[in-house]
């Protein structure tokens, strides 16, 4: 069976097992309540015209909530909001639901097939990325990969959340990544800023990957003039797709917000006493839920946000280190997820050796090449982004869920190289007589 005929065979299969996995949820209504009414109300909303607003501006009915996750107190909420324009979410995916429900009006159903024929494609894609690193060893990872990522990896397309479009998204930046890493050009530096900017407007999580590419731009050997209009490039693209929802929001606020209102409450919401031994997000900072309990609500309630959350930690710095640990453990407590990650981090230890051996063999510069072009970057990059991100903010298993379909590859392959250690030492070992 060749290639093409293999990833058909798992796009297929992943569609039909994400859909039969989860076929009570692929109904035609988004859930009235968490993140879900917001997006979806912004994107009805800005479809009919009324802008970036949140709340019941429509009859209800038009924004296909199911009714029976309708609460009264949720509902006064709705048709009667504080502030219409409150940009705590980036554009991302209010933009993209629009762009949905323009085409064929408001079927939030027509969205989850949208998300998942996405995650369908994406297992697909996984034998390619595998053939581009490891050839035809690379195929059968990535196949592998591929069905693991389809049962344990994959953001539920079923739900009306911005997951699936953000690791939709991290995909093409992937592309765009390895496209600049083989040649490093002013226009792929470009694109690739593009596609960064793109990426922090569907969700500002992956703020960090600016950060590391721009230290990919400095430990080139290029010459230093070169590196600086490469980065100037990329940082250009990057600000070219932010600014003008940056200079839009600000406007709309009067105030400056680069992405959303949100950041600070939710460092503030990751940084509390709760938190200390949580690690995780703490709705009850913001309900007025025994607010006596919180710094947060005995400092002055017109002090910023960020001030507070300094003051926090100078007043609980011993505490510091608790808290961190937990998030870790909060953020990787799904065991699929954690072994993922083991197995990842496994890959590029075992890499690393292989480099390290090389070079002690004095093996030549060629080699020791094609050893490194092996060792994939970018999901190093991504988890980076993820611990530093936890350790910021919350730690949260759906921040790491978005991140699972790139850390598979390497996880897959580090279990074929111990298994090719353990298949050729069996071999030396009976070849020696020892059998």
């Amino acid at each position: 069976m060749g290639a093409v005929s293999v990833c058909l065979l798992v796009y297929l299969a992943g569609f039909f097992y994400l859909f039969t996995a989860n076929s009570s949820d692929f109904d035609d209504y988004a859930e009235f309540g968490g993140d879900t009414w917001e997006y979806q109300a912004l994107g009805v909303n800005i479809l009919k015209g009324h802008g970036y607003v949140f709340g019941g501006i429509e009859p209800f009915q038009n924004y296909k909530f199911k009714r029976h996750s309708v609460s009264p107190g949720s509902y006064e909420k709705f048709v009667h909001p504080e502030e219409l324009t409150q940009f705590y979410r980036t554009p991302g995916y209010p933009l993209f639901l629009s762009a949905i429900y323009a085409l064929g009006g408001i079927h939030p159903l027509a969205v989850k097939f949208v998300q998942l024929h996405m995650m369908a494609f994406m297992a697909a894609m996984l034998p390619v990325l595998g053939i581009y690193y490891w050839k035809k060893e690379g195929f059968l990872v990535g196949t592998i990969a591929a069905c693991v990522f389809v049962k344990y990896g994959s953001p539920n397309p079923a739900f009306i959340l911005t997951e699936p479009l953000i690791t939709f998204s991290l995909f093409f930046w992937t592309i765009g990544f390895l496209a600049w890493d083989r040649h490093r050009t002013m226009r792929n530096s470009f694109v690739l800023g593009v596609l960064t900017g793109i990426n922090i407007l569907v969700k500002p999580l992956n703020l960090f990957v600016f950060v590391f590419v721009v230290l990919l731009f400095f430990l080139s050997k290029e010459d230093l003039s070169l590196k600086y209009k490469k980065c100037f490039r990329f940082v250009l693209g990057m600000v070219i797709m932010i600014l003008p929802w940056s200079t839009f929001a600000s406007t709309s606020t009067r105030s400056v917000t680069m992405l959303s209102k949100q950041q600070w409450m939710s460092i503030a919401a990751g940084n509390n006493e709760r938190t200390i031994f949580t690690g995780e997000w703490e709705p009850s900072l913001f309900t007025g839920h025994r607010p006596e309990l919180f710094l947060y609500h005995r400092l002055p309630e017109d002090m910023p946000a960020w001030k507070k959350t300094l003051i926090f930690f100078q007043t609980y710095r011993a505490q510091i280190p608790l808290l961190l640990a937990n998030k870790i453990r909060a953020a990787f407590g799904n065991i699929y997820a954690r072994t993922i990650v083991y197995l990842m981090l496994l890959f590029y230890f075992l890499s690393g050796l292989r480099i390290v051996v090389a070079r002690w063999r004095k093996e030549t510069d060629q080699h020791l090449d094609f050893l490194r072009r092996e060792v994939p970057c970018y999901p190093i990059i991504f988890l980076a982004n993820l611990l530093l991100m936890t350790l910021m903010l919350f730690g949260e298993n759906r921040f790491v869920l978005v991140y699972l379909y790139f850390f598979i590859l390497p996880a897959i392959a580090a279990l074929l190289l111990m298994a090719k250690f353990i298949l050729s030492s069996l071999i030396t070992i009976k070849a020696g007589g020892l059998w």
